[in-house]
């Protein structure tokens, strides 16, 4: 379904939109184990034919989401000694240490704390985090949290950073270039922003659209590729110097498997309600919502943006 729509893309600016169709969000709609409240509002996902970010319109408006973030549970605590290696931590440290001009580092985003963990105390360690019980935990594991996001960051009090970390935060932001410009400021010239989210660009998205996995959690509004990446990071201050594909999560062989037959029974039940056929409610709801596992293939980038 293609139609011109009259909104303004946040990355570029452009008018010109494609309509991918209405959020296929999950149900019952919680964003970080939260219940949230979207019955007045209708998100369509659209992509912007000027630079090919996708997102969703109307938005949400972020103090709700943030309201969820900061009641998050420790259901996902990075605890786990298996993350790092699921998340490949080792690549993303063999990037900072090849591109970062020191060893000042700030996670926006941090979480728990468990990248920055896995970094060492070679590192000066610091993070920025909304959920309280997250960040708790990151400063009992020596992380000193500077603030609990960009509004609060106390001026005039720090020194420039070599490196930020940016993971699985963007697609969370209705204004990326804002947020670019923002982590622009905290970095010295020649500084470096390390960021990974997904990829439109990857085959998971082409092939799924709307009803991509990582398409569906309702706190993910917007969706990056190389282009639009690029032209966010032009607009903030910055300059793409390094890129390749990556996974958000490294799963076992069975987990794999188990992902498979997970979104092969979601699209049966996808196409048996398309065909006018009832299901009761709680297949209902599943054959509303989108795929419920990410693709076995790549469907993240990783990327270094060199403060110019």
């Amino acid at each position: 379904m293609n139609a011109d729509l009259a909104i303004t893309c946040p990355v570029c600016g452009g008018t010109v939109l494609e309509c991918l169709g209405a959020a296929a969000y999950r149900q019952p709609h919680k964003v970080a184990g939260v219940a949230i409240d979207l019955s007045e509002i209708k998100p369509v996902l659209v992509r912007c034919k000027n630079c090919t970010y996708w997102f969703y319109t109307p938005r949400i408006p972020m103090d709700r989401l943030l309201e969820c973030y900061s009641k998050s549970s420790a259901d996902f605590w990075t605890t786990d000694t298996s993350i790092a290696a699921k998340r490949n931590y080792a690549r993303k440290a063999e990037l900072l240490r090849q591109y970062a001009p020191g060893n000042r580092i700030l996670d926006y985003g941090c979480f728990d704390g468990g990248f920055l963990d896995f970094l060492g105390s070679s590192w000066f360690r610091f993070g920025i985090e909304p959920s309280a019980k997250a960040a708790a935990v990151a400063q009992q594991r020596g992380i000193q949290i500077i603030a609990s996001s960009t509004e609060n960051i106390p001026t005039g009090k720090l020194e420039s950073f070599d490196a930020i970390v940016l993971f699985d935060v963007i697609e969370h932001v209705n204004e990326p270039v804002c947020l670019l410009t923002t982590l622009a400021s905290l970095l010295q010239r020649g500084g470096i922003l390390l960021i990974e989210t997904g990829d439109t660009d990857s085959q998971p998205f082409q092939r799924n659209g709307r009803l991509y996995s990582y398409c569906t959690p309702i706190e993910h509004v917007g969706f990056m590729n190389r282009r639009s990446l690029g032209a966010a990071a032009e607009k903030s201050g910055f300059r793409l110097i390094a890129f390749e594909r990556s996974r958000h999560m490294q799963r076992s062989a069975w987990g794999y498997l188990e992902g498979d037959l997970t979104n092969f029974i979601f699209k049966l039940l996808y196409h048996t309600k398309r065909a006018g056929l009832l299901l009761p409610g709680k297949l209902n709801r599943i054959a509303n919502a989108g795929l419920p596992r990410p693709s076995r293939k790549p469907d993240h980038l990783l990327a270094v943006l060199e403060r110019v």
